[in-house]
């Protein structure tokens, strides 16, 4: 057979009525394909319609485009923000690390840099585990085999 005839309709308001227009620009919302075609029984030359209204999958696909728009954003920001903040939790570590390993820290004084540095060491626990979910969404998340 011959090949399909595809007609796309478009929904164009025009004073209050929809028509269908085939600008290219507007939302496709109904679409009718002309599929040449002989009729089994007699053997006559017909066209075979195909009738579909695509205006909801066109709006779902549109909010699928928004949602992993909304969804890249997030991932960078959150990707941004734990490696900002990974950086001063290290340098909250090793400080709190050099006080503790001084001997002229007070006994008082080294129970509040260890308990300075067992936050700073679970906030960094958490910040690495936002990273793992940036990478996992991104689909660069690394599994290695622990010592």
């Amino acid at each position: 057979g011959d090949n399909p005839i595809v007609i796309e309709c478009r929904k164009v308001e025009t004073g209050g009525v929809f028509r269908c227009a085939s600008d290219g620009k507007t939302e496709i919302i109904h679409s009718l394909k002309f599929i040449p075609t002989y009729d089994p029984v007699t053997g006559a030359r017909c066209l075979l319609v195909n009738e579909t209204d695509v205006s909801e999958l066109s709006s779902a696909r549109t909010e699928q485009r928004e949602l992993l728009a909304e969804t890249k954003v997030k991932e960078k920001f959150l990707t941004a923000v734990s490696h900002e903040l990974r950086t001063p939790l290290n340098g909250i570590i090793g400080l709190s690390d050099s006080l503790l390993n001084d001997p002229s820290v007070s006994s008082s004084v080294r129970r509040l840099v260890q308990v300075i540095r067992s936050s700073g060491q679970q906030l960094n626990v958490l910040v690495g585990d936002l990273i793992d979910t940036a990478a996992m969404s991104n689909k660069t998340f690394l599994i290695s085999k622990a010592d």
